[in-house]
């Protein structure tokens, strides 16, 4: 518990703190909230038992909602800041509930095309999921997993590539997404690699101060 807290401290510490000192070098600065759907799963092949094998999981959904304050360096050029929040319900490995802190850099490569590139740390509460099964009468009937919940680091390495469709006092951007993250698993004490691609929807306040 002391561990959460300390974390959740020091990423909105960070996230209040880090875009007063951009003012201080920027003239115009934003924010923007995203919504992101993406597919993510283990980078290599890993079964827990048979179930994986036999009934296969081709989805595996992680949601995350997130802030940004973009600090524009000149119209076709930002730096940013990102505060994440996400879901990840992997069926047969984990679930997450994950907060992180990003930092990057957006650049346009015309006027609606632009391509963003940054480094996110932070952490999960994570939970095994894995179906799990008892013999009763002979017949194998679905029990409740009661494994442990626990909270551990997560970084990550994430490019979107954007296009604006619309252009108005709030832009609408359609985002591609692609990211790789390492989660400190508790059960092999060592770093997991994720991968993830899927879509995501911002929207864009034009009221630059």
């Amino acid at each position: 518990m002391r561990l959460k807290t300390n974390l959740i401290f020091i990423l909105l510490l960070g996230f209040a703190v880090l875009p007063s000192f951009g003012q201080k070098k920027e003239k115009k600065s934003t924010w923007a909230f995203q919504s992101n759907l993406q597919h993510q799963d283990i980078a290599f092949s890993f079964y827990v038992g048979q179930l994986g094998q036999v009934d296969p999981v081709y989805i595996r959904p992680y949601t995350s909602l997130e802030v940004q304050r973009l600090f524009y360096d000149n119209e076709k050029a930002q730096r940013f800041l990102s505060l994440k929040t996400g879901l990840y319900r992997n069926l047969y490995h984990d679930r997450w509930i994950s907060l992180q802190l990003g930092l990057g850099i957006q650049k346009y490569l015309n006027k609606k095309i632009f391509y963003a590139l940054r480094g996110e740390l932070g952490f999960a509460n994570a939970k095994n999921t894995d179906i799990q099964y008892q013999l009763e009468d002979g017949k194998w009937v679905q029990t409740r997993n009661g494994a442990p919940s626990s909270t551990n680091p997560l970084f990550g390495l994430r490019l979107d590539i954007g296009y604006r469709a619309l252009i108005d006092e709030m832009p609408l951007d359609i985002i591609l997404l692609s990211q790789i993250n390492g989660h400190k698993n508790s059960i092999f004490e060592s770093y997991v690699p994720y991968y993830s691609i899927g879509l995501g929807l911002r929207t864009e306040l034009k009221g630059r101060n």
